[in-house]
């Protein structure tokens, strides 16, 4: 599929603390950045002053949805920044997990706007805690795709996990990559700018990580990634988030029971939880 692209841009939703942008950035890419939370907003603002001010970052301060409304109510989880959202039913799991949250109302933003403004990313990285298919929906009445995308995948139901790719399928998404997020913690890698220079990096926590030729492994067909998720799944199942073993886990740290919460953290990490990438 024949696309028109910005190659030097890189759109990044779901800031959080910059984790990837700071990538973004070294790596010689122009970067618009989109926030709902603004206490994190504020903090973007402070260790990015520099690239705000030469114009290389674009912070955009609000949350992605569909919609009219000039604002929406966005949760701000009290334990884990991560985890802010505008989805209740991930409010519902939150609280659940002993991670509560607050409203807070914030501005709605229309990430099609932007597309017009700035131009077609070359990578659209999309992380928004249950809101990811809005995101790459706003694609659909757009005749540009960019060169690569990735979003959180579903963890909880295999069927819409399925739907994820053929959405991006029907985007003219050809390739695709599961990536397990776990194994981004530290990972340090060596990468190259855009002029080539040699640089080497390490992702903190939070980071979404590499992208595009960056990435470990083989890029997937639409056949074969359908069968790695089958996999995918049934490890969740097996000693994931979907297992005993996580239930026993919400119940030991309830109860903070630390050695064995940090034992059972230990196995259910081993399945973690992935994003999915694609490339035209």
């Amino acid at each position: 599929m024949a696309s028109m692209y910005q190659s030097d841009l890189i759109f990044d939703v779901g800031m959080h603390l910059g984790e990837d942008t700071d990538f973004y950035l070294k790596k010689g890419f122009r970067v618009v950045g989109f926030e709902a939370n603004p206490m994190l907003v504020q903090h973007c603002k402070v260790r990015f002053s520099d690239a705000v001010a030469s114009g290389r970052l674009v912070i955009v301060d609000g949350a992605v949805a569909p919609g009219t409304a000039s604002t929406v109510p966005f949760y701000e989880n009290l334990r884990n920044t991560e985890w802010g959202t505008l989805n209740r039913d991930w409010v519902a799991r939150n609280r659940h997990r002993g991670a509560p949250s607050k409203i807070v109302e914030v501005k709605r933003v229309d990430i099609a706007e932007y597309f017009r403004q700035y131009g077609m990313p070359y990578y659209l990285k999309i992380d928004i805690e249950g809101s990811d298919l809005e995101a790459v929906d706003s694609l659909k009445a757009l005749e540009d795709r960019p060169q690569f995308i990735s979003i959180e995948t579903e963890i909880n139901c295999f069927s819409r996990a399925l739907g994820e790719i053929e959405l991006l399928r029907s985007l003219g998404y050809s390739k695709f990559k599961p990536v397990q997020q776990q194994t981004i913690m530290g990972m340090r890698l060596v990468s190259h700018t855009r002029d080539n220079s040699s640089f080497e990096h390490v992702f903190d926590r939070g980071a979404s990580g590499p992208f595009g030729d960056d990435l470990p492994g083989e890029w997937l067909d639409y056949s074969t990634v359908r069968k790695a998720y089958r996999v995918i799944f049934a490890r969740y199942w097996a000693v994931g988030h979907l297992s005993l073993f996580y239930r026993l886990y919400v119940a030991v740290y309830m109860r903070r029971w630390h050695t064995v919460q940090w034992h059972l953290k230990r196995v259910i990490d081993g399945a973690g939880w992935h994003d999915l990438h694609a490339s035209l």
